[in-house]
């Protein structure tokens, strides 16, 4: 329900380096977008989730997150399970009143760190 993908245009410093290392670049940002990238997005998202009153398995306090990884970028999606969470996250129904957007806030909360904490990984795999 909310994708990442790196956008140079935005960021000369990661574009530089980038370009310090072209033969590893692509490598080494997979590799840091699947192993923190997706999971800090995944905390993020899950900490703004809301729980409903209702006494059942709540979304918060499960397992319910899913990342689909893409070349240089990532996908975070509900489990089958908890697909209902588009329903408060979008304010669709008629008990979910406000959007909440807590996929797209949760994204927004990381990705400037993440994007820095990328380019320190870049420049630490160029000086190997």
């Amino acid at each position: 329900m909310v994708k990442f993908n790196i956008e140079f245009e935005d960021n000369k410093e990661l574009l530089e380096a980038f370009k310090q290392i072209p033969n590893k670049a692509e490598k080494v940002t997979n590799d840091f977008l699947e192993s923190k990238g997706a999971p800090e997005t995944m905390r993020a998202i899950i900490g703004l989730m809301p729980i409903s009153r209702v006494n059942k398995q709540h979304a918060k306090e499960s397992s319910s997150l899913q990342k689909k990884m893409e070349n240089l970028g990532f996908e975070i999606l509900p489990k089958k399970k908890f697909n209902y969470l588009v329903f408060p996250n979008d304010g669709i129904g008629n008990k979910n009143l406000k959007e909440q957007m807590f996929f797209q806030l949760g994204l927004k909360q990381v990705e400037g760190p993440l994007i820095k904490q990328l380019t320190d990984a870049l420049l630490k795999a160029a000086e190997l």
